[in-house]
């Protein structure tokens, strides 16, 4: 759940979705859901933003949900992000990819333990 929900050999670049409302369940973010797939199938992530609101059942991040093998450089979440659990204000999951010059700036609730800030 997101502006685009997943993505696989994608490059997406100077997006901007202020004052967004997403609600979903299981990878959410503003921008992505999940993005990436495996080492040939990475996405990218340059100078985006995104401001708002978004809230789900886990994995719900102010930017990505998932970013699986992709990389996400010169961007931010100013998000406000609610989760029952596996929750954070940029992603919520990062496997194996690389994150570079990017910050959140809100809160962050949720239910569980695996509530971060990153």
């Amino acid at each position: 759940i997101g502006l685009f929900g997943v993505t696989t050999n994608a490059t997406l670049k100077n997006i901007g979705l202020p004052d967004c409302s997403i609600i979903g369940g299981y990878n959410v973010g503003a921008l992505v859901g999940y993005m990436g797939y495996n080492s040939i199938r990475t996405s990218s992530i340059s100078d985006c933003y995104c401001t708002g609101e978004v809230s789900g059942i886990s994995y719900v991040g102010g930017l990505v949900g998932v970013n699986q093998t992709s990389g996400i450089t010169n961007s931010y979440s100013t998000c406000k992000v609610a989760a029952l659990t596996d929750a954070a204000g940029l992603l919520a999951l990062n496997i194996n990819s690389t994150i570079a010059n990017c910050f959140y700036d809100k809160n962050t609730s949720g239910q569980s333990d695996n509530i971060g800030k990153g």
